[in-house]
């Protein structure tokens, strides 16, 4: 693969989508976690942290890792809700106590940050630059169910 064409897909963000919510993934550790920043993560997060879209999640900073973490759990705790909502039960939640005992790299932290910020893009911004890889949840579940072989994912721009 040449340079300039992984640059590009090194670019694209993912997008899952939950019903008419909208979120992202990230594999941390070997698992896929959703997270999904929908009005409940809202509500949950400014209940928790106060008036904000996202505490600081910056590595800098002395709150950061907790705040990634906490708002790590708060997201994919969100997506797995919506997903039961729709039938999809085999989702997990991040759950930082577990994360913590692993034998974690520092990347993961990165990922856990990214996957929270494009959450909160994704779901509250709604304003998506780039290009972009959907992922239709439910219509998977559906296409597994139904042994349909169709793709559940699109290209946009």
């Amino acid at each position: 693969m040449d340079e300039k064409k992984k640059v590009v897909a090194d670019e694209k963000k993912k997008v899952v989508i939950i019903g008419i919510a909208r979120g992202t993934s990230a594999i941390i550790a070997g698992t896929e976690y959703f997270f999904l920043y929908d009005g409940t993560a809202l509500f949950k997060l400014q209940e928790e942290f106060g008036p904000c879209i996202l505490p600081e999640l910056s590595l800098k900073e002395e709150t950061g890792l907790k705040n990634i973490l906490r708002v790590s759990e708060i997201l994919t705790e969100c997506a797995v809700q919506k997903c039961t909502k729709y039938g999809i039960i085999d989702v997990p939640t991040f759950k930082q106590e577990e994360f913590l005992q692993l034998d974690t790299a520092p990347y993961m932290f990165l990922e856990l940050q990214k996957a929270c910020g494009d959450a909160a893009d994704i779901g509250f911004v709604r304003e998506i630059d780039g290009e972009v890889e959907e992922v239709d949840l439910v219509l998977l579940k559906h296409q597994k169910k139904t042994d349909i072989n169709e793709p559940s994912i699109s290209k946009t721009e």
